[in-house]
């Protein structure tokens, strides 16, 4: 699960496709968010970072359970098999970028990598915004140095990309 601090609002001029940040005064192009995007993204993320060993989430959903929550993966329980599956999301409350979709997709894959959504304290704990366990780190720690990724527990650029009520 990825969030958001809470910053103060900076102040951005959001277009249609691209937003203007009025502090690095440059120009950001927007993606459509889509279920069908998540999985090329996941499935990209899958094949760069991880050697294909995150098995894919049986759903991929466009909303998250907070505004505040950017990514969240959460255990599914099938009946028919009698086992746990995963839902990976993406919330649409945001103006996506590339570069900030990989970032929590690879965060999102950690958790699946690990499992730790199927902990149950575990599941509460992040829900509940508190740290993330030892493995999640180690496993995030080594992809940052590994590929320079700038995978982060909270982020705080994101805030800027929350989609107003109109």
């Amino acid at each position: 699960m990825v969030f958001y601090d809470k910053v103060p609002r900076k102040p951005i001029a959001l277009g249609e496709k691209v937003c203007q940040n009025s502090r690095k005064n440059m120009e950001e192009k927007f993606i459509k968010l889509t279920k069908k995007k998540l999985k090329t993204v996941f499935e990209k993320c899958n094949s760069l970072y991880f050697d294909n060993q995150v098995p894919t989430p049986k759903y991929f959903e466009l909303w998250t359970p907070s505004k505040r929550i950017a990514g969240w993966v959460r255990c599914v329980w099938n009946k028919t098999s009698k086992s746990r599956d995963a839902a990976l999301h993406i919330s649409d409350q945001f103006y996506w970028t590339e570069e900030n979709l990989v970032k929590t997709m690879v965060h999102e894959m950690i958790h699946l990598l690990i499992e730790d959504y199927k902990r149950p304290l575990s599941f509460w704990r992040r829900l509940l915004g508190k740290d993330h366990e030892q493995d999640f780190k180690d496993k995030m720690n080594e992809l940052n140095e590994k590929y320079n990724l700038d995978i982060a527990i909270r982020v705080k650029y994101m805030k800027k990309y929350m989609k107003k009520k109109e």
